[in-house]
């Protein structure tokens, strides 16, 4: 019987296959040859989270999760290897020899989570050969990278891939990070809508771009003419991208120097409901603004500003109406409640 040659299925069985495999599976498959790694590669398979993270120990952890499976890849500093109930083997990746020890664990019978360790004298390098190799085996765009990098250099590593360059989502721990690195890393990473940083250092200022259509900080202090002047750019820029701020301060913040001459208005129940309707993915969260202070663009744009304690809020009003118009839907006649539904064939005739 002749052996069945894997490198020879037709493309769309590969895909097909590849679909169903798990991480370490699409691990050992890509480095049987180059044409199985094109192959892998090829399929595309789309990747919802990479998450990286240095520290001052040695230690650089990643995290890559699809809808099928969750990796968590671990490189630490070692000249010996003392890992008990786990395998160890050599593996070899871009001619850089590499000491692995690995477990999988079952979480469902659907995702499967997959541990990496490798123990290295030279940490860096053993990690950009394998994630080169990992990105270049995964190149569609990440949906969402989590960063918190000691590890400028690495960092650096991971901006080359366009995989990374094309995330929609980012989430920083800015803790250490110098500002030139944001400045550069906010500039490669070109396609974000969401932005989420963490520790921001003394340095860091309301120099975001207007582009992003979220932006969320956590322990940070910005002072309030920082978040003033960023105001006053909105309202006088046309840019419609931005729908929400949120800036959590380490201090009270000052509700005066925040809204000078920025001409702020109460609510008007005329111009907008009291709430305001923000989705994050499938979940409707509903922002009570019957309290904000209301700005008004030129061009007519609204948004709205509240302060609560050390948060300060910015929201626009790209409907200005969401609570009118889903009463109006729950009164339409053909619009069936959910506790009326008694079979799923009856919530697909709706």
């Amino acid at each position: 019987m002749r052996p069945f040659m894997i490198e020879k299925m037709p493309s769309l069985a590969w895909k097909a296959i590849c679909e169903e495999m798990e991480f370490m599976d699409l691990l050992n498959l890509s480095l049987c040859s180059k044409n199985c790694k094109q192959n892998i590669s090829w399929c595309r398979i789309k990747v919802n989270t990479f998450c990286f993270e240095a520290n001052n120990k040695g230690h650089l952890t990643f995290n890559i999760s699809t809808a099928r499976f969750c990796a968590v890849i671990s490189f630490r500093e070692s000249t010996a290897i003392d890992v008990e109930d786990d395998y160890i083997v050599p593996l070899e990746i871009n001619q850089i020899p590499l000491r692995l020890s690995f477990s999988s664990n079952r979480i469902t019978n659907i995702r499967t989570a997959n541990s990496l360790y490798f123990y290295s004298q030279n940490v860096f390098s053993e990690a950009n050969a394998f994630i080169s190799h990992l990105l270049e085996l995964f190149p569609s765009p990440v949906k969402t990278v989590v960063l918190t990098p000691e590890d400028s250099e690495m960092m650096g590593v991971l901006l080359r891939f366009p995989s990374i360059q094309k995330a929609e989502n980012l989430e920083l721990n800015a803790r250490k990070m110098k500002r030139n690195d944001v400045e550069t890393l906010l500039g490669t990473l070109n396609s974000l809508k969401t932005i989420r940083l963490e520790e921001a250092e003394n340095w860091f200022q309301m120099s975001f771009s207007l582009k992003y259509e979220e932006i969320l900080v956590e322990g940070t202090q910005i002072t309030a003419e920082s978040i003033n002047e960023f105001l006053k750019n909105w309202k006088e820029s046309s840019d419609e991208s931005l729908k929400y701020l949120e800036i959590n301060l380490n201090e009270p913040v000052d509700e005066r120097a925040l809204l000078e001459s920025l001409e702020v208005k109460r609510w008007d129940r005329e111009k907008r409901n009291g709430h305001y309707l923000r989705k994050e993915g499938a979940v409707r969260n509903w922002e009570n603004c019957e309290n904000a202070f209301d700005l008004e663009r030129p061009d007519g744009s609204l948004g709205s500003v509240t302060i609560r304690n050390r948060t300060v809020r910015f929201l626009v009003w790209t409907e200005r109406f969401p609570f009118n118009r889903i009463e109006a839907q729950m009164l339409d006649p053909h619009f069936v409640h959910s506790h009326q539904l008694t079979s799923f064939s009856q919530l697909m005739n709706i």
